[in-house]
């Protein structure tokens, strides 16, 4: 089937202006000498399988695919030596219709120093007397910090936090309003800004112990963060959310390998979620990749975004919460290559849920594809919610679905909700206008719903594993393989290697992935 979106390499990204590049501050722009260096790949549109290449790498470097927690492969650069800078990098991705894209950076390479931007804090060893500028103590001052409190008072705008193993919390932080959250404000502390890219030191495990007590446990506010990075962290214990982000200006912001889980009831209907991306009526973030994390317990969204530009949701596990929410002014997202399962049945749980509306920008609009939602048949999960005017075409493909499906406030001033080669599995009869195997609610034009070559049943019928896979004489008639593929499964017979050093988006190496 074709591409809906031109494919598009939205992270990383050269220094520059959004779409063309990402601010030039960025941790992808920038390695710690003797450390690990690896950071996600990311694409929007295309039709996958999507390969990666790479070309110029430094010595050592790969870009190598990986196992995702949803089971998917997902991708990434990974450089386990950097000594010295490298300059015109490129990674190139080809989806299965041989499209392309590619994109050149340069990393600096910086050794630990106070006059580096890397900075460090063990909740075990470190203290807070010390400057921050080295993962262990050396002499006088030069060592790592101890808390979170910290890095708030002591670090920067633009430098890039390592955690190592320990458990972190808001003790000692001066929280705002009224001791809702603890501003880690980009530009605040009196002009010299605080630091909102935080990373685990590689093979160090961080906690972020939100202390979960009531409504008013606070959260970390990433407040008008031009980058937000948070990677490798356990975080659990919060209320409404773990974290706000104001990404007003944001562009290449990261959230990957992280383990969200134990979150409190944000209410019914509220801005609440693990990660909650905050609007902006003059400026969108662009390019934000959320991928590989565990979005565990909470009676809240997993994510929940507004004001957003390409904005890639991948390779993540959800279980046992709201599942996502894309809100007003997300344009052009992609959700792809996620398992989600027991979701809650608060109204609004769902994966593809939310007010889909323009109210700043063009349009709202977007792409689910690839992804397994696995729901009990008591449980209803909101594939499609709408009801603002100003939505733009929403494209439903190559999913599986196992549960109550439902499609909520669609009428006709929106686009049309296109679902296409899905699996759908439930006991849902048709009713009026509504088509079997969907719950109608609030849809007064129903020309605004297509299906196109879906395969429906019930789950008497074996046509799905327990973990969504297709099975049996579907596999064959439906599978990746088949000339009609359905459903989330990609064929991932693969002939070449993984990307190396001299590799090209056609050069040998190059991934082959087929289907059709």
């Amino acid at each position: 089937m074709p591409a809906v979106y031109t494919l598009e390499v939205v992270f990383p990204k050269p220094t520059g202006t959004s779409p063309t590049g990402i601010d030039g501050d960025n941790r992808s722009k920038f390695a710690l000498q003797g450390v690990e260096y690896a950071i996600p790949l990311a694409a929007t549109g295309g039709m996958p399988p999507l390969a990666w290449t790479g070309s110029n790498l430094p010595s050592g470097a790969v870009v190598e695919s990986y196992p995702s927690q949803s089971g998917e492969s997902l991708w990434r650069l990974r450089w386990p030596n950097p000594q010295t800078d490298a300059s015109d990098v490129q990674v190139c991705v080809e989806d299965i219709h041989e499209a392309s894209d590619c994109e050149t950076f340069s990393i600096d390479v910086q050794a630990a120093g106070s006059s580096s931007r890397f900075r460090f804090v063990d909740a075990v060893d470190g203290n807070d007397s010390w400057d921050g500028t080295s993962p262990t103590f050396v002499s006088g001052t030069t060592g790592p910090w101890r808390t979170l409190s910290a890095v708030w008072s002591q670090g920067r705008m633009h430098q890039i936090i390592y955690f190592m193993a320990g458990v972190y919390n808001v003790d000692g932080i001066t929280l705002a309003s009224g001791g809702a959250y603890a501003n880690f404000d980009y530009g605040g502390n009196g002009g010299l800004g605080r630091p909102t890219q935080w990373l685990n030191y590689p093979n160090e495990s961080p906690e972020l112990d939100l202390q979960s007590t009531g409504s008013d446990t606070p959260y970390i506010n990433l407040s008008e963060a031009e980058n937000a990075w948070v990677e490798g962290f356990e975080v659990y214990g919060d209320w409404t959310k773990s974290f706000e982000v104001g990404m007003f200006f944001g562009r290449g912001s990261v959230w990957w390998n992280n383990n969200f889980h134990t979150g409190g009831d944000g209410g019914d209907g509220s801005n609440s979620a693990f990660i909650m991306m905050t609007s902006n009526s003059s400026n969108q973030s662009y390019g934000t990749v959320i991928a590989n994390n565990i979005f565990g317990s909470a009676g809240h969204n997993a994510i929940k975004a507004y004001t957003a530009l390409k904005l890639v949701i991948e390779g993540n596990l959800l279980d046992g919460n709201d599942g996502m929410a894309m809100k007003a002014d997300v344009e052009q997202y992609s959700i792809q290559f996620n398992k989600a399962q027991n979701l809650t049945s608060e109204a609004g749980a769902g994966l593809v849920t939310g007010n889909h509306n323009a109210t700043h920008f063009t349009e709202s609009s977007g792409e689910t594809r690839f992804n397994a939602v696995l729901s009990t048949s008591s449980t209803t999960v909101y594939l499609v919610r709408g009801g603002i005017a100003n939505v733009a075409a929403l494209h439903i493909y190559r999913n599986t679905f196992v549960g109550t499906a439902i499609i909520d406030r669609l009428g006709s001033a929106e686009g049309a909700r296109t679902f296409t080669r899905n699996v759908i599995i439930n006991a849902t009869a048709a009713s009026g206008s509504c088509p079997a195997k969907f719950t109608c609610t609030s849809v007064t034009d129903f020309t605004k719903l297509v299906l196109s070559s879906n395969l429906t049943g019930v789950t008497g019928d074996n046509i799905v594993s327990a973990s969504g896979d297709l099975q049996g004489s579907y596999l064959t008639d439906h599978g990746p393989a088949s000339a009609t593929p359905k459903g989330h499964m990609m064929d991932t017979e693969l002939s070449g290697g993984g990307g190396g050093a001299t590799d090209g988006p056609r050069g040998k190496g190059r991934t082959r992935i087929r289907m059709r």
